[in-house]
């Protein structure tokens, strides 16, 4: 049946465009934890690196 058919395609069809949106989605977030965990390293860096310590008392 035609019906039944064109169900189908649009079924299909609706769990593609649902599979690329979660899967912009999950790369959108992933390039996020991404950047804020290497921004944390680099923060992490900076306090352990004895050349960035200062070397003035603080008052």
């Amino acid at each position: 049946m035609e019906i039944i058919r064109d169900k189908e395609l649009g079924t299909e069809a609706l769990a593609e465009l649902i599979r690329k949106v979660v899967e912009e989605v999950l790369k959108t977030k992933v390039k996020e934890i991404r950047e804020m965990l290497q921004a944390g390293c680099l923060e992490c860096k900076k306090r352990n690196d004895p050349s960035s310590q200062r070397t003035e008392p603080l008052l």
